[in-house]
């Protein structure tokens, strides 16, 4: 932008000299002196303007160089600072399906426990029913105690295994909004 204010200055300066010049050769029409003088001076500023323009044009050349060396520069910047971002997503998908992996495992380990102590549950309510099938046999009213007493056993570990099953639906349906969001968090970072 300086080179071309510079340029408009020289050919101003030469406009101002052509007319002094002209005003000049009006005057003294028989001075072939001062003509020969002022073809001298154009020829000098005429030099100069060639040279002005080559270096104008070698600064341009250079400075789009430069331009387009820092431009490469910036993109190899923006290009490394991107990699650890791509590096940090396959971290967090590692730790997702980590965590993905161990919810699996808890949750079968809770399953084959919930088995279990349904299994001992059968196995304690099948004991306890042969001994008070025994008790029967020896009093009738031991027998509707013990009715009542099974029945009462019963009630408690139906309602026992239900709350272990509500328990364990609650855990589960928490691990699974929990494991939603924790997806939803790292989704929403990724994207």
């Amino acid at each position: 932008m300086g080179e071309m204010i510079f340029l408009i200055a020289v050919l101003v300066f030469l406009l101002i000299s052509l007319l002094i010049s002209l005003d000049l050769g009006k005057k003294d029409k028989g001075d072939y002196n001062i003509l020969k003088d002022i073809n001298a001076r154009f020829d000098t500023i005429e030099e100069s303007l060639v040279k002005t323009e080559s270096i104008i044009k070698a600064n341009l050349l250079k400075n789009k160089d430069e331009l387009e060396n820092n431009f490469k520069i910036l993109q190899d910047i923006i290009r490394d600072s991107v990699k650890p971002l791509d590096g940090m997503s396959d971290f967090q998908k590692n730790r997702l399906d980590g965590f993905s992996g161990q919810l699996s495992t808890l949750t079968k380990l809770n399953e084959e426990e919930m088995h279990k102590i349904t299994r001992l549950l059968e196995y304690r309510l099948k004991q306890l029913h042969e001994q008070l099938e025994a008790g029967f046999k020896s009093d009738k009213e031991d027998t509707e105690k013990s009715k009542e007493l099974i029945s009462n056993k019963f009630d408690e570990l139906s309602n026992k295994q239900k709350l272990l099953e509500e328990k364990l639906n609650a855990l589960k349906e928490t691990l699974e909004v929990k494991l939603r969001s924790i997806q939803d968090n790292n989704n929403e970072k990724l994207y």
